[in-house]
């Protein structure tokens, strides 16, 4: 904003466009007091005034003037620009440079302007927009000016304007080329860089619905918009300009610029966004309101789509000043075809409680800075897909997360928002931010957490030129910062970002339209910043928002507008042989400037053209030559607002108006014809114009041709018409057009002071030319200067030497600045242990500024002021506590600093005298949230609680310790929640404790704390239950006589004795412990003893007693925890391992040994001796490879004659057994287990591949199954658990005859009364089922069993009961067939 505000005071634009609209005019005489002015402003490159009406006025003439201006400078606004509400009118001019400005407002009475009741406003003064961003960058295509403004603000020379409004959006009317185009949506459509090479405003007034404004390039987007096209504005005017259900669309073209509209309920169809570019180059989107779109069909879509989206390779473009009003996404940059940079940005946005994408990024490089964040429920800044972003000087206020990167940091916290596309990379410098959820930095901790090089959200830079390394990188991806901030043109100088704290007031004033446009509404920070949903109250206004005004136009007439008399054309920028130049001529009267683009050097330069003739014709071109002519006398006024006339291939801009004073005089030299052309904005055809006083009728096609006599002719005003172009063409001769084609060339080179001369010379060689040469100037280029510093005259110790900026062209010096005298060089190394420069300059701003990096400067300072200062020179040494710190030093030195510094460098140190600064930290206390003491204590020192909180009942201490105090810190009480009947009773009740001790307390309460505090309060202690570890009320009892005597059998009081005394007077509560001492000898257990605790263990004295024998390798004198004793020997011999390792592998024995191992570790000399001297003999098995007990086994020879001397089996093996080829390993059996619910009945050992055998006990018993396993080949240790039925009911297995599933299924009245629940149908079977003869399973019908056995039938007869128990007990085992007949 910094460059809006500056004022550039300059002439008036007094461009009055041609208005190529059809006006509604209701302008009915207003019989209301006089006029007066209500409210006028200048605002951003326009002024407004408002006044109510004028009684007796029919209409209003409004003009616009420089305040410094005399007023003969004031130019005519067009009628559609003045506009009618229901109580006052409003006026607004556009196009107007930065400046004061007057507005004066003519009454008209039946046509005629009353000028003694004219209004003059105020001086009004206007900013000029800021022009800053990638827009405008020196790689800009459009970086002279975009859309249909120049870049001071004014409309360009050469730009048509059309007025839009809801009355005339479909019969406006426009010429494009040779084509005249009805309605807006024709008119878009036709705009396009191959049909119309002007610069086209188009102008929104009120409210404007969709309908009629979709071309049909946009059908699909719902909006206004134009492609390929080029140079193009859509504005709106005053502060209620709405397209209401429509967006903006920009496809496929160049130089674009949307500005000061509202958008609302815009469309939700494909491309339904708010405003949407596609393959558009140097595009600028500001100071527009964009509210809710109509909802889209996806869930994310409610408030619209997106509100402001870059889609398909847009390039430059900037997105500034626009007030988003809760967008449910903001802002898309960047599809997934984009392949490049592009260029984007965005600044001075007001994202007003818009939930996110602001913006979200793919590809692209996007510089996004000085916006206002303000209250966002999802995110800032996205960056996906390889994208980067240089995020500066933002505002973020309750932003949840201010940024992101796809698929690491915060976007991960945010549950991954990206679609897991890549990540990309964001540089953050000088943001503001509060009320944030989480923001992680690469590199530093200022964030949320911790700095994570790898999962980070931003690289936070401490200036803003800082590079981000490559070692930053996305996690997914692996994108880097290209630190294209640093090489490439952002569009913006340093100089020009506001301060973060400027942003919300600069931002909240300039976003959206003028004076913030018509629409008011306030969010409530409390429910909308974290609120994403739409805001119905919100969107039930706009959907009932309607505009005021009541009708456009002012029933302006022709007034007496300023017409411009320009001077000779002016090289601002001359051109070269690639790039366009530019220049400019300001009119005499006003101060106005129009200014023109000069062709590369060498392109043909077609200017406006001149029809000189043949023979003697005379041609005068009121565009080309004005009122000055060698062969007419010309009287009377130019004008340049009367449009435009063509003729001959001409265009003609500029004519003579036809008035009373207006007269044309000349002497034709023989009789002829003369030809005079009309046109502009007041047909000419069928009005009159005298020749030699008599009327003459101007033609259909705007020319009038007479004959004329030789001798004198006069030409004097018939009508009221402008005369563009005349020929005077003798008899005999014809009129041949002349087209000039210049081609320009510089004849003299302009240098850095002195100016150059450019020459056009026309190469065209149809007719006759008038002009063949003519030259322009090209100012001196002036110096360009280094920014570098050229050292012109070193510096010594004593002269002082020179510096100057030397101009990079010609070597002319400016800024010579002295170079000081360096002075004396101190040594740097000397003053190490005081001094550190980089330290010293860094904390002192002052010499920072003044010496820059300069270390010997910084030094130099030190010594000679800064240690009399009591200056810091280094983080290692403070004088002031080295001082504090040594009595004997303050004594000698006093108040002389520097003497405390140079007794460092040349004693204290050596001493080990301490000059570190002292540090302290401040402890606060609270109870409750509220502070009760605040302490300050020095580095490692310990605070001191408040006595008067540790006394207090229920107080347990406190949430931190501050007995080594090193940061400042907040300790809080903390107090039991164990109080009842102002008791605490935490000192022998733990919750857990309770319910984990107790099951019946653990199924009554389950994990209900509370409740077991209440039970142990009122039972548990008179139950002497234990309620806590540190406390056992018999151990308590059973410690102290004095209380058994007092107390007796009254459990109760032990617990409150305890609590209230025994406690505080170190009285012992806990229940009596004991340990385990284990006594080891080589890893082998010799001895276990259980010890009281405190109390010592007895060593084994026979290990004692052992040669070698040296001690034990701890102490069991005082006995606190389980432990083991090992034996030490004297060193032990070593074995030769290669010799025993047929039978032994250390790792092998180790690994099979445990205790082996936790006594030697990973020894493999101890072990191959524990092995030889303890192994053998017990028969361990010493590797992988040989078992002794299956070498005996296997060979009766050697167990005839070694017997149980098992070593003798190891060594056979090893000398002999070996090479004889015997087998040594380990033969494999396994140990099968049989159960009977969970009770081991049998266990079996056998042979790998043998099969176990079941017990027969088992098998045979009723309602036994079989097995859950089998066992006939076993290859592993194993269980195997007999399956019984669980159909036995009083001993008889029913099964045979119930399957529930199927009897449920069977019976719908047992269905409806058991459900799923088989237990209880078998119980109704049983009990009742049975005697009913129902069907139990698939496989036993009861009536077709009867059926089948006569002998049965004769036994049992109609007892059914006796059928099922016969089929049970012996029928299914004799073969018989129960099951019903298919």
């Amino acid at each position: 904003m910094k460059k809006q505000v500056k004022k550039f005071m300059s002439a008036l634009l007094a461009c009055v466009m041609v208005a190529v609209s059809v006006i509604v005019f209701d302008m009915n005489p207003v019989h209301a007091a006089s006029g007066a002015i209500t409210e006028a402003s200048g605002w951003l490159e326009t002024a407004y005034v408002k006044w109510t009406p004028v009684t007796g006025a029919t209409g209003y003439n409004v003009y616009v003037k420089s305040a410094s201006a005399s007023d003969s400078a004031y130019v005519q606004l067009d009628d559609e620009l003045i506009r009618k509400y229901p109580s006052y009118m409003r006026a607004d001019a556009v196009g107007l440079k930065a400046g004061d400005y007057v507005m004066k407002i003519v009454p008209l009475n039946n046509g005629k302007e009353n000028t003694s009741a004219a209004i003059v406003s105020d001086k009004l003064t206007v900013n000029a927009h800021d022009r800053s961003g990638f827009t405008f960058s020196s790689n800009s295509p459009v970086k002279n000016g975009v859309g249909a403004y120049n870049n001071d603000g004014t409309l360009k020379s050469n730009a048509s304007v059309l007025y839009v409004t809801e009355a005339n959006k479909n019969t406006v009317k426009m010429k494009i080329g040779n084509t005249e185009y009805t309605g807006v949506a024709a008119i878009t459509q036709a705009i396009k860089a191959k049909n119309n090479c002007q610069p086209v405003a188009i102008r929104i007034i009120g409210q404007v619905t969709l309908s009629g404004l979709s071309c049909q390039d946009m059908k699909s987007a719902y909006a206004i918009g134009v492609k390929g096209a080029t140079n193009v504005t859509f504005e709106g005017i005053g502060d209620d300009a709405t397209l209401y259900e429509a967006g903006v669309a920009v496809f496929q073209s160049t130089g674009i610029e949307v500005r000061n509209l509202g958008l609302m309920n815009w469309g939700g169809g494909k491309d339904g966004d708010g405003i949407t570019l596609k393959q558009s180059l140097g595009v600028w989107v500001h100071n527009n309101d964009v509210f809710y779109g109509d909802a889209g069909s996806d869930g994310d879509q409610a408030k619209g789509d997106g509100s402001m989206d870059l889609k398909d390779n847009s390039q430059y473009v900037t997105v500034s000043y626009n007030h988003f009003w809760d967008s449910g996404k903001m802002s898309l940059c960047g599809m997934k075809s984009e392949s490049g940079e592009n260029w984007i940005t965005y600044h001075h946005n007001w994202f007003d409680h818009s939930d996110s994408r602001h913006p979200r990024i793919r590809t692209m490089s996007v510089h996004v800075y000085n916006n206002y964040y303000d209250g966002n429920s999802k995110y800032g800044v996205g960056a996906a897909k390889d994208s980067e972003a240089f995020v500066e000087a933002n505002y973020f206020r309750h932003c949840n997360y201010p940024m992101l990167s796809s698929m690491q940091g915060s976007d991960v916290l945010a549950g991954g928002i990206f679609s897991g596309e890549n990540g990309g990379v964001i540089k953050a410098y000088n943001n503001y931010m509060e009320g944030q959820k989480s923001v992680i930095y690469a590199n530093s901790d200022a964030g949320t957490t911790t700095a994570s090089a790898t999962d980070f959200d931003a690289y936070l830079a401490t200036s803003r030129s800082e590079t981000v390394p490559s070692t930053y990188k996305a996690k997914q991806g692996g994108k880097t910062y290209s630190n294209f901030d640093t090489k490439v043109d952002l569009g913006v100088d340093t100089a020009d970002i506001d301060a973060p704290a400027d942003v919300p007031s600069i931002v909240t004033k300039y976003a959206g339209r003028i004076m913030g446009g018509d629409f008011k509404w306030t969010f409530d920070n409390s429910v909308d910043d974290t609120s994403y949903s739409l805001n119905k109250p919100l969107k039930d206004k706009l959907n009932a928002y309607k505009t005021t005004l009541v009708s456009v136009g002012g029933g302006s007439v022709s007034g007496e507008s300023h017409t411009h008399t320009y001077g000779e054309w002016t090289v601002v920028k001359a051109a070269t042989e690639t790039e366009e130049g530019l220049k400019s001529r300001t009119c005499t009267g006003c101060g106005y400037n129009e200014t023109a683009v000069i062709p590369a050097i060498g392109k043909d330069t077609p200017v406006t053209p001149d029809t000189p003739v043949s023979g003697d014709a005379k041609v005068h071109n009121f565009t080309e030559s004005g009122t000055t002519s060698d062969f007419y006398s010309i009287t009377g006024s130019i004008a340049t607002n009367k449009g435009t006339a063509t003729y001959n291939g001409l265009t003609l801009t500029k004519c003579l108006k036809m008035e009373s004073s207006t007269s044309i005089k000349f002497t034709a030299p023989s009789a002829g014809k003369l030809t005079l052309v009309f046109g502009g904005t007041t047909a000419a055809s069928g009005k009159g114009v005298k020749v030699n006083g008599t009327s003459k009728k101007v033609g259909s096609d705007g020319t009038l041709t007479v004959d004329v006599a030789k001798g004198a002719v006069t030409v004097t005003k018939g009508d009221s018409i402008n005369l563009f172009y005349m020929v005077y063409t003798p008899s005999g001769t014809s009129e041949t057009t002349h087209t000039h084609k210049y081609e320009s060339k510089i004849t003299k080179q302009a240098t850095c002071t002195e100016a150059g001369v450019l020459t056009y010379t026309c190469t065209s060689t149809t007719g006759t030319c008038d002009k063949k040469t003519y030259t322009e100037t090209i100012p001196a280029t002036g110096h360009k200067f280094s920014t570098e510093w050229t050292v012109d005259v070193e510096a010594t110790e004593t002269t002082p030497g020179s510096k100057s900026h030397h101009c990079t062209v010609c070597g002319e010096k400016t800024d010579v600045t002295e170079i000081p005298a360096t002075g004396p060089k101190y040594d740097a190394e000397y003053y190490a242990p005081v001094f550190d420069a980089e330290y010293y300059l860094a904390t002192n701003p002052d010499l920072k500024e003044a010496f820059g990096d300069d270390a010997q400067k910084a030094l130099a300072h030190f010594v000679e002021y800064g240690m009399g200062e009591g200056r810091q020179g280094s983080a290692e040494f403070n004088v002031y506590s080295y001082r504090t710190r040594y009595a004997d030093l303050d004594a000698a030195f006093g108040d002389d600093l520097a003497s405390y510094y140079m007794h460092y460098i040349n004693a204290g140190k050596s001493e080990g005298r301490d000059g570190t600064l002292e540090k302290t930290y401040t402890v606060v206390f609270k109870k409750n949230g509220e502070v009760v003491k605040t302490e300050t204590v020095k580095e490692g020192g310990a605070a001191t609680a408040p006595a008067e909180i540790e006394s207090e009942n229920g107080f347990k201490g406190w949430d931190k310790d501050f007995t080594n105090v090193i940061s400042d810190m907040e300790v809080n009480a903390v107090y039991s929640s164990l109080v009842y009947n102002g008791v605490d009773y935490s000192p022998v009740f733990d919750g857990k404790y309770y319910l984990g001790l107790y099951a019946d307390l653990k199924a009554a309460f389950g994990e209900d704390e509370k409740s077991a505090f209440e039970h142990f309060v009122n039972y548990g202690i008179k139950e002497g239950r234990q309620g806590s570890a540190e406390f056992n009320v018999y151990s308590y009892r059973a410690r102290y006589a004095d209380l058994d005597a007092a107390f007796g059998d009254d459990l109760a009081s032990y617990y409150t004795h305890y609590i209230e005394y025994g406690k505080a007077e170190g009285r012992n509560g806990a229940p009596e412990k004991t340990y385990t001492v284990i006594f080891k000898k080589n890893g082998e257990v010799v001895k276990t003893e259980i010890v009281k605790e405190g109390e010592s263990a007895t060593a084994p004295a026979e290990v004692e007693s052992e040669n070698g024998f040296e001690g034990w390798d701890k102490d069991f004198t005082n006995v606190t925890s389980d432990m083991e004793v090992n034996a030490i020997y004297a060193e032990e011999p070593e074995y030769n391992a290669e010799y025993y390792a047929p039978v032994f592998d250390a790792e092998y024995y180790l690994a099979t040994n445990p205790d082996l191992k936790e006594a030697f570790g990973d020894d493999a000399q101890k072990a191959l001796a524990h092995f030889v001297e303890y192994g053998m003999g017990e028969g361990r098995q010493g590797s992988a490879e040989f078992n002794v007990y299956s070498y005996r086994t296997r060979y009766a020879d050697l167990d005839a004659a070694f017997g149980d001397d098992l070593a003798s089996y190891y060594m056979h093996y090893i000398n002999a057994g070996k090479s004889e080829g015997r087998d040594g390993t380990l033969e494999k059996t396994y140990t099968v287990v049989f159960k009977k619910n969970g009770e081991v009945v049998k266990t079996e050992t056998v042979k790998e591949g043998g099969a176990a055998t079941a017990p027969a006990e088992i098998e045979s018993e009723n309602g036994f199954k079989g097995w859950d396993k089998d066992f006939t080949n076993v290859i592993s240790d194993m269980e195997v658990n007999a399956v019984y039925s669980s159909l036995v009911y009083n001993g008889v297995d029913y099964s045979p005859v119930f399957d529930g599933k199927y009897y449920l299924g069977l019976y719908a009245d047992l269905k409806a009364a058991f459900g799923e629940d088989e237990k209880s149908a078998f119980a109704h079977f049983v009990n009742y089922g049975i005697k009913e003869g129902r069907q139990g399973s698939a496989e036993f019908n009861v009536y077709v069993y009867r059926a089948r056995y006569t002998d049965l039938d004769a036994a049992y007869g109609d007892d059914l009961e006796k059928y099922y128990m016969h089929y049970i007990m012996y029928g299914k085992s004799e073969g018989r067939n129960g099951a019903a007949e298919k």
